[in-house]
């Protein structure tokens, strides 16, 4: 009995310890992480007209000065269909900051922004076109992604901690070991890395998520737990959660 509960009380200290070092990683991780704009400039396309478009060619000019944009230093983009294309992403091939101005090749006719002023905070604009012009501003809400980082690795640090009481929860109604809260916390390690990258398919990260985390745990409690009872913590923690990290996830975006 004696031996249990300094088993108990050393692997408490451990459970501590391993949650300090995945707090300390996801902030400092998502601290380094450059800003994901530095390599391209962004163009969001907002039809004000009734006219029935399609965007032929798009060109954008840079220049260091504001009076010195020409045709020597230009980005283009040609497009082949006949839609009218949402966004336009242009890759960096100047430095911080710069003068650019925009131009937009329709069906109808060309329509050529303002020159205006890129910083490297600022890679997304938005661009109203209009019957005979163009209009290009900021797009609220994206010079905040380090922030935007800072909180993600927040949401990810609560989610970890609430799966953790939840599977002390568990361990306490069902009489499971506590080594189940060891199981949660190492798989949420591991699964941290699909959350600092970009997958454009959401459904393909939470499998992935889900897979890791029950590999992990099966791989730590397979002596203690048996393998249907790790499959349905895994499932159970997944459902449970859930909500509240994509609801964190929500809300972090209105920052």
């Amino acid at each position: 009995m004696v031996e249990d509960v300094r088993l108990l009380k050393i692997n408490i200290k451990f459970i501590n310890f391993l949650f300090i070092i995945l707090t300390c990683f996801s902030l400092s991780v998502y601290s380094r992480t450059d800003p994901e704009h530095k390599n391209y400039v962004k163009f969001f396309l907002i039809l004000q007209t009734i006219k029935p478009l399609e965007l032929n060619e798009a060109v954008l000019y840079y220049s260091p000065s504001r009076g010195n944009i020409n045709r020597d230093s230009i980005s283009m983009k040609r497009f082949n269909d006949s839609r009218l294309s949402d966004s336009l992403i242009f890759p960096v091939k100047f430095k911080y900051p710069v003068y650019l101005k925009l131009k937009l090749s329709f069906n109808d006719a060309d329509r050529i922004s303002r020159t205006f002023q890129c910083a490297e905070e600022i890679p997304v604009w938005e661009v109203f076109v209009r019957d005979s012009a163009i209009k290009v501003q900021p797009k609220l809400g994206t010079d905040n992604s380090s922030s935007q980082k800072s909180l993600r690795a927040l949401v990810l640090i609560i989610q970890a901690a609430f799966e953790m009481l939840l599977a002390f929860l568990i361990s306490r109604a069902l009489g499971w070991p506590p080594l189940i809260i060891f199981m949660v916390l190492v798989s949420n390690i591991a699964a941290f890395p699909l959350y600092l990258v970009h997958m454009p398919n959401f459904f393909i990260r939470e499998i992935a998520d889900v897979f890791i985390k029950g590999l992990v745990m099966n791989l730590i409690g397979m002596r203690k737990l048996a393998f249907y009872k790790i499959m349905i913590l895994t499932v159970l923690l997944y459902v449970l959660s859930f909500g509240l990290k994509e609801i964190l996830f929500f809300l972090i975006q209105l920052f």
